[in-house]
């Protein structure tokens, strides 16, 4: 018992001191596999690609890349890099274009792939892990009629980020530390 006390021990205090390290931000996008972006043959459309950092990670300098779908998306702002402030509902916006050929026929699927990469510099003195986050939405080729722009924002399903996991298990740690020692001290 007194080793799982000694394992439980550290790993609480591994998970606490490396939690700064985890640099924490969202991708928020409008469509995805099961709610695609509906263009017909032909039809530019002008998209958002919303960031978001974590309120203890502070700014962060975001680099876009299309992964996937280059030739039918692009990035189209003039700086390739984006600061995300943090703390606000929208930190920065991606503005990315999405065109589709002319010659496309109706019910073609398309997808586009996008990984934001964490470039921000560190503090000299500090260690950090730098992070990445690969998202994708589909593109589904319609008749005209049914091309509409999306007039409802959607709040991101995949936001709940790593900074928030690991300090819900940190919490839980805490928990069963507290737990065992009650029941020790007790008995």
């Amino acid at each position: 018992m007194r080793e799982l006390f000694k394992f439980i021990l550290l790993l609480s205090l591994f998970s606490v001191v490396f939690l700064n390290f985890v640099s924490a931000f969202g991708v928020g996008l409008a469509y995805n596999s099961q709610d695609p972006l509906r263009l017909f043959p032909g039809e530019s459309r002008d998209i958002q690609i919303k960031l978001q950092s974590s309120i203890n990670e502070g700014d962060l300098i975001i680099s876009p890349e299309i992964l996937e779908g280059y030739d039918i998306a692009r990035i189209i702002d003039n700086s390739k890099e984006y600061k995300v402030i943090s703390n606000q509902p929208i930190g920065a916006v991606i503005n990315l274009r999405v065109s589709i050929p002319a010659n496309s026929s109706i019910g073609e699927k398309y997808s586009v792939e996008l990984v934001c990469k964490d470039i921000t510099k560190r503090d000299s003195g500090m260690i950090g892990v730098s992070s990445s986050i690969t998202s994708s939405f589909s593109i589904l080729v319609v008749e005209k009629s049914e091309s509409k722009v999306s007039t409802s924002e959607k709040t991101p399903s995949e936001n709940l980020n790593l900074f928030w996991w690991m300090l819900i298990i940190v919490i839980m740690l805490a928990i069963i530390l507290v737990t065992y020692l009650f029941v020790r001290k007790r008995d």
